[in-house]
């Protein structure tokens, strides 16, 4: 049992740095994004 615990304590951590990641790394995306589209529909 101890190992499936292990396990799911590294999936859990592992699933913590990639939504600490896709956090970080969405928000820049979106304003990257964001202008031209505003700009495509200003024109």
């Amino acid at each position: 049992m101890s190992k499936t615990v292990r396990c799911t304590v590294e999936n859990r951590q592992r699933v913590r740095r990639a939504t600490r990641a896709l956090r970080e790394t969405v928000p820049t995306v979106l304003v990257e994004t964001t202008p031209p589209v505003r700009s495509e529909h200003d024109a």
